[in-house]
C-alpha cells in the first residue's frame, strides 16, 4: 500500500494504517530509507541515505541507529561496528584518510 503516515511518502506494507514490514519511505527533506518497519518506526535491518551523502545500512531499534551498522560518509570515512541509541558504542572501526581506529567507542 501507499500512505502519508507521520512524515514522508511511504511506500510498502501497512498494518491498520500503521507502516509495519517492508517499505520504502522518501522524507521531506529528500533523506530515504528501505528496509523494516514495525509499529510505524524504522526497525529491523534497513538503509538509510541522507540527502548530506551520508549512507547507513545496519540494524534499527525504535528508529535509532542499535546494534550493528555500517555508515560511509561523502568524503570515504567510513565507520563498522556497534551502534547504540544512534551513537558509535561498543566495538568498532573507524577508517579515514588520515587513518583509522579499531576499538571501544
Amino acid at each position: 500500500g501507499k500512505a502519508l503516515a507521520w512524515e514522508g511518502q511511504y511506500q510498502g506494507d501497512l498494518v491498520d494504517g500503521i507502516r509495519h514490514g517492508k517499505g520504502h519511505c522518501r522524507y521531506p527533506n529528500s533523506d530515504s530509507y528501505v528496509g523494516d518497519f514495525k509499529t510505524g518506526m524504522r526497525e529491523g535491518q534497513g538503509v538509510l541515505l541522507q540527502h548530506n551523502g551520508v549512507r547507513y545500512e545496519g540494524d534499527w531499534f525504535r528508529s535509532l541507529r542499535h546494534g550493528l551498522g555500517k555508515e560511509r560518509w561523502p568524503n570515504g570515512d567510513v565507520y563498522e561496528g556497534e551502534y547504540q541509541q544512534d551513537r558509535f558504542h561498543g566495538k568498532g572501526a573507524l577508517k579515514s584518510r588520515g587513518g583509522g581506529y579499531r576499538g571501544n567507542f
